[in-house]
Parts: structure tokens; C-alpha cells; sequence
């Protein structure tokens, strides 16, 4: 996996690909409305929470916008940081 970006905090624009979704709900989900073989395929939304599991990794808290009413847990490591909420200033 890739090394974490050291700038993924709490209410932080973030993007994930689909490859880090298949193993979540997300996929049932989006499955109808996008195809997942597109290539670059990426969803963007805002870290809401944070915590650590039992092996020491990192995990977040995202609600992505294509999925406002659900929040998924995802690893740090899978996140790509795009900037803070408020402004459009990139990591």
C-alpha cells in the first residue's frame, strides 16, 4: 500500500478510487449508477472522523458526496488528500 499523506485530518477533501471501494458497501451502492471498470474512476468527499485499529493503522471516517446518508471506513493509506473543506487550496 501506499505511504499515508501526511496532511489527511479530520474535515479534509479527499478522493478515493475504486479499487479501496470493492470491499466496502460502497460498490452495492454506486454499482447501478457508474461503471467501476472505467478507468480513473475516483470519488471525492470529506473526512469526518478518525481512529487508529488494533494493528496501529490509521482509518477514516468518510462521507463521500455521491453517498451523502452513509459514512464508510476506509484506511488512511487509500485516501488521497485534494485540501482543506473551506477552501480550494490543494495538499
Amino acid at each position: 500500500m501506499p505511504d499515508m499523506s501526511t496532511n489527511l485530518d479530520i474535515d479534509v477533501r479527499v478522493s478515493v478510487s475504486t479499487h479501496f471501494l470493492k470491499r466496502t458497501r460502497a460498490m452495492a451502492l454506486l454499482g447501478r449508477r457508474f461503471d467501476f471498470k472505467a478507468p480513473r474512476l475516483r470519488f471525492s468527499g470529506i473526512t469526518t472522523g478518525k481512529s487508529v485499529d488494533q494493528l496501529n493503522k490509521v482509518l477514516f471516517e468518510v462521507l463521500l458526496d455521491e453517498l451523502p446518508d452513509d459514512t464508510l471506513t476506509l484506511y488512511g493509506t487509500s485516501l488521497q488528500c485534494e485540501g482543506p473543506k473551506q477552501t480550494g487550496e490543494r495538499c
